[in-house]
């Protein structure tokens, strides 16, 4: 009989970093499962899958049937699970779990990134869903932390599923001095305010760094995710609002835009050296590359990632970033050395292991 899983996550919002989540996803669980429906508001033509959009009532009603007539649910990575940007989001999202839990439908998390949590942390469906679980694959020791506050189960901590899908992947030497950005607009820790003071500091303090380099330097500034629509995550606003103080300097940024397959991402990655990322997975990629990497924290999974790494010296948070600090840790960085998967063997054995039942 032929078996098919739902997949919860963010895909289809032309976030590079999700859509590489959603191919992990799908190559992991493949041999378990026939065929997958992915929540995406379009076809993003991935083989034996199917999309299903999630934008009224009427779709979060055909959702719910799905569930009910599909195998499992599978939360493909990311941070799926909080409620810092919206408290009735998360809400919906347990309901729909608890319902495959009625139907007695295995859930499982694929290096899931969970919270945080500021509204629903003490609720019993919070804790039930939880502890319904059956496979609870978290990225980072923090979400292992939370699960076991949470539901006092014990969470298996494994890499980023990004990591295993591309483990294989043979990184290029790059010794050219050449420095990339992925950076996203960001403004507050409660994402409540679209012009705070840190943004523009950020932007003040960037656009210094730049013109403390070289003459005739131009750096990437990689897009990941460029939304018109959510106007508190549109990266090429964080360039072209940099580019401003640029105008009569002779350093300058290049805008890239990040297509999702995995031959764009690579030859983005192969022109630089350096890279000082925001974005969680421009960081993980850029490790999987080897690059020499620089942090600008803006949410805790990015220091945890850095940290996990053995490169915790080498973040710096968002609300205390300047042009000087950069400097310092771009100099220090030329010495800078570590070994992804060795740090993640650990948890790469257990997806390994698990992947074959």
């Amino acid at each position: 009989m032929k078996k098919r899983a739902v997949i919860l996550g963010w895909y289809g919002y032309g976030n590079v970093g999700d859509e590489l989540l959603l191919d992990a996803t799908l190559k992991y669980f493949d041999s378990r499962f026939d065929s997958f429906v992915y929540q995406s508001p379009v076809d993003l033509k991935k083989k034996n899958s199917s999309p299903f959009p999630l934008q009224n009532k009427k779709d979060l009603l055909r959702l719910a049937k799905l569930i009910v007539f599909s195998d499992a649910i599978l939360l493909g990575g990311g941070s799926y699970l909080r409620d810092v940007s919206s408290k009735n989001s998360l809400k919906v999202k347990l309901l729909l779990l608890f319902l495959g839990i009625i139907f007695r439908k295995p859930i499982y998390f694929f290096g899931s990134g969970l919270g945080p949590f500021s509204y629903n942390r003490e609720t019993w469906l919070l804790k039930f869903v939880f502890s319904k679980v059956k496979f609870p694959a978290v990225r980072d020791i923090n979400s292992a932390k939370l699960y076991k506050q949470i539901c006092g189960k014990e969470a298996l901590v494994v890499p980023d599923s990004v990591i295993w899908y591309l483990s294989n992947t043979t990184p290029v030497s790059v010794s050219n001095g050449k420095i990339g950005f992925a950076l996203r607009e960001w403004h507050d820790s409660n994402m409540e305010d679209k012009q705070s003071s840190f943004y523009q500091i950020f932007i003040d303090q960037l656009a210094s760094f730049m013109k403390t380099l070289p003459s005739g330097t131009i750096a990437n500034g990689i897009v990941f995710h460029n939304s018109t629509k959510d106007t508190f995550a549109c990266d090429q606003k964080v360039y072209e609002d940099v580019l401003r103080q640029l105008v009569n300097e002779k350093t300058a940024i290049n805008i890239q835009y990040l297509e999702s397959n995995l031959e764009a991402v690579k030859a983005k990655y192969n022109e630089i050296e350096i890279l000082v990322g925001m974005r969680l997975h421009s960081l993980i990629i850029g490790a999987v590359f080897k690059k020499k990497l620089i942090a600008i924290s803006y949410d805790p999974k990015v220091k945890s990632f850095m940290e996990s790494i053995g490169l915790g010296e080498f973040v710096i948070d968002f609300e205390e970033f300047t042009a000087e600090k950069l400097n310092t840790l771009l100099v220090k960085s030329k010495e800078q050395e570590y070994d992804l998967l060795a740090n993640m063997k650990e948890g790469m054995a257990i997806l390994n292991h698990h992947q074959q039942f």
